[in-house]
């Protein structure tokens, strides 16, 4: 696979995680582990809120055989989100990804170029 420049962090390696969970974290989990359908969810609001942190949250929540199909990229300021989109197209021709069922993307308003 190609170098990128983004950060793609393994879901069991998430050990930066505080202990307090947030209100809303039961809400996200929910909606976003319904079986019905599948789900995209946007989490936006101002700096040091917690979004990151709840994210990685509901991931942690998973069972073990769940987390492996997580993948999660933290976009920096040298990130080209076109390189995001390569990314997710080559593991799909790749196949694993087809294996991954939750795609987290982490600060995409760093990413020189946005949709």
């Amino acid at each position: 696979m190609t170098d990128y420049d983004f950060e793609i962090t393994e879901v069991s390696t998430l050990e930066d995680i505080f202990p307090q969970k947030r209100d809303c974290l039961k809400e996200l989990k929910e909606y976003l582990f319904k079986k019905s359908s599948s789900r995209i969810c946007i989490l936006y609001g101002l700096r040091r809120t917690g979004k990151t942190v709840l994210l990685k949250q509901t991931l942690l929540s998973l069972n073990e055989s769940e987390r492996k199909k997580a993948v999660f990229i933290t976009c920096n300021a040298n990130t080209d989100f076109y390189n995001v989109l390569s990314f997710i197209k080559e593991s799909i021709d790749a196949k694993p990804f087809v294996q991954t069922k939750y795609l987290k993307i982490n600060e995409f308003k760093h990413s020189k170029k946005g949709l």
